[in-house]
């Protein structure tokens, strides 16, 4: 970016969490206090099918600048995609998974997606305990993803085949060009 950073920054929690139990919608909570804003899919579900969560969080705003709520474990949604409208380092991916069976890990385009998005180890940790042990000995898995989109690294991942799970995070704001723009970074950071 070649707009003026100054040295005034803000930081503000983030939390996802990714619901292992059927039927319960997964959440993304932004900031504390009277401040805290809690965000839900807006896609009806049931307690049958997986679903896959995808939120682009205006990076300056911090509000949903796009959503999609799916059931498909190998498609990335419009806006999402390499080129999409919201791939790009305006807006923070988060990605959270509710109710995911061991079959329905995520596969071919999606699993490159998430892995060009910073996905790593524990997305690579589920893919490994269904791979070997099917979904004989487990039978949900949980995982979620947050990133800035359109630049690679690492990003803040959290997985568990056993239970629901909560990432936590910081968003740390820096004032670019007159206004804050966040960057999700470790809670420990």
């Amino acid at each position: 970016m070649s707009e003026e950073t100054t040295s005034t920054n803000t930081f503000i929690p983030l939390s996802v969490t990714s619901n292992i139990t059927g039927g319960q919608l997964n959440q993304l909570y932004i900031g504390q206090g009277s401040n805290l804003k809690i965000y839900y899919p807006s896609a009806k579900i049931n307690d049958k099918d997986s679903y896959y969560w995808f939120v682009a969080l205006d990076r300056r705003s911090l509000k949903i600048a796009h959503e999609v709520t799916t059931t498909s474990n190998t498609d990335v949604p419009n806006g999402f995609e390499n080129g999409g409208q919201y791939n790009n380092d305006d807006h923070i991916l988060v990605f959270s998974t509710m109710y995911m069976s061991t079959l329905l890990v995520p596969q071919g385009d999606l699993y490159a997606f998430l892995r060009e998005s910073g996905a790593g180890l524990q997305l690579a940790r589920l893919e490994q305990v269904f791979l070997q042990l099917n979904c004989g000995s487990y039978g949900r898995m949980a995982y979620s993803l947050v990133d800035t989109m359109g630049t690679p690294g690492a990003g803040f991942e959290a997985g568990s085949f056993r239970h629901s799970t909560v990432s936590t995070l910081t968003l740390l704001g820096e004032e670019v060009g007159g206004s804050m723009l966040y960057t999700p970074i470790s809670l420990h950071a």
